[in-house]
């Protein structure tokens, strides 16, 4: 994932109905305890397993 954060914390939806996850940066606030979906971060997951995929499918060749 390069320079990403690798200990950020996430939150994901996932959509039964429409076969469909999607991911989103978490947020917190230590002063009102409450946590906040922030942005969405799906297509940066995605191409990292497209990658990771690519890289496996290279290794059995």
């Amino acid at each position: 994932m390069g320079e990403r954060r690798a200990n950020a914390c996430y939150r994901y939806t996932v959509d039964l109905i429409g076969k469909e996850i999607r991911m989103f940066e978490e947020h917190y606030s230590y002063n009102r305890d409450v946590f906040r979906k922030g942005k969405e971060i799906t297509e940066r997951y995605t191409d990292y397993v497209q990658k990771l995929n690519l890289q496996d499918d290279e290794e059995k060749d």
